[in-house]
């Protein structure tokens, strides 16, 4: 326990730091001691100048190997991004018309002066980025998710993100700061490169698309006063809603064209402030990667669990999703200063247990 205690603070210290100009973009660290997962651990610090988590990931898993047969290669589930075609009607056009008009102007305010409200999660201080940070995380069994998913009626992701919005719910209640009146949304990061299905990464390469290709979407967080009792699954169908409009949108199309536009316009310096007000005039950032199913292992070495996390994003908190080996893991990279990580661990905890609990109970009413 009190090696893995050290180890996330070792890593939040070498994630604050930056990468020497001397040396290439990456470093790899080498844990020799025991923790909760496993015997070691191994860190890959990474500059986002090499890529997406979409193209990094490709390369990180090449390096392993099924744990039941190396000769066999890990197969990665073939991914798309699914956006709604809707029925035939005019109806359904205009609708989608004015999704991608409203997602377009949010994101142009988000990208100049619109500030999220100041909250427990958000101190809203300029230069964040730079502030020491502290990490959170749990470890949720894919097939209980699943129960969930099946509950709802909805997808993987939109558990999740229910699941962020409930997390924040809980912080804020037991921190004091609950209020309706609060302006709060999260951006979920969605790689566009998706688009054409989980390629490999020759194929990155031959198609082109070796980089990064994000697009980022505004979902608005759930604000509401109340006990403590509210129905954990009023999350998770808000969040089903949410992502169900946002993919009746063309908005995750227009991403690259007006990024590309900007360019032109203001520079490559015009593209990093827009980018980087959308980050921090937002309360919190969501980014998933998904990995293979089978047991892995690297050079002969059994691994226990993986999970990855950012850094650098000018936010007071910072979620990323993995899910890999059947196990889903959420971490929460947060402002040391401003969020207690002692007390928001335990929010992360009871969030899914009140959410599978209320999943269960209905389906065993049904």
């Amino acid at each position: 326990m009190e090696y893995d205690e050290k180890l996330r603070e070792y890593i939040s210290k070498i994630a604050g730091e930056r990468l020497s100009t001397n040396q290439p973009l990456w470093e790899v660290h080498v844990v020799k001691y025991p923790n909760k997962t496993g015997a070691g651990s191994l860190v890959f610090k990474l500059s986002h100048a090499l890529g997406d988590g979409y193209s990094i990931i490709s390369v990180i898993f090449s390096a392993f190997r099924r744990a039941d047969d190396p000769s066999i290669p890990l197969t990665l589930p073939n991914m798309s991004l699914a956006l709604t075609r809707g029925k035939k009607s005019l109806w359904s056009y205009v609708t989608r018309c004015l999704n991608t008009v409203s997602d377009l102007s949010l994101s142009v305010l988000k990208g100049s002066v619109w500030e999220d409200s100041k909250s427990a999660v958000r101190s809203g201080t300029r230069g964040v980025e730079f502030e020491p940070i502290a990490i959170s995380s749990i470890s949720v069994s894919m097939e209980r998710l699943k129960h969930v998913k099946y509950k709802v009626g909805g997808t993987v992701n939109d558990v999740v993100t229910g699941l962020i919005y409930y997390v924040i719910h809980l912080y804020m209640l037991r921190t004091g700061d609950i209020s309706s009146r609060k302006n709060m949304n999260l951006l979920v990061m969605v790689n566009t490169g998706m688009l054409r299905g989980y390629t490999n990464i020759a194929d990155m390469i031959k198609a082109n698309i070796w980089g990064n290709h994000v697009a980022f979407l505004h979902a608005t967080i759930p604000n509401i006063t109340g006990e403590e009792n509210v129905d954990p699954l009023y999350f998770i169908i808000k969040a089903k809603e949410v992502m169900d409009r946002k993919k009746n949108s063309m908005f995750t199309y227009l991403t690259n064209p007006i990024i590309s536009v900007l360019r032109c316009i203001r520079g490559p310096k015009g593209v990093s402030e827009y980018v980087h007000s959308n980050f921090r005039n937002t309360t919190a950032t969501v980014s998933s990667l998904i990995g293979p199913k089978e047991k892995m292992a690297m050079a002969g070495h059994p691994v226990g669990a993986c999970y990855f996390l950012v850094a650098g994003i000018p936010q007071s908190l910072i979620f990323t999703v993995a899910s890999c080996m059947g196990q889903l893991r959420l971490v929460a990279t947060m402002e040391k200063n401003h969020i207690d990580s002692e007390l928001f661990n335990p929010c992360m905890k009871d969030a899914f247990e009140n959410i599978y609990d209320a999943a269960c109970d209905g389906r065993r009413n049904t």
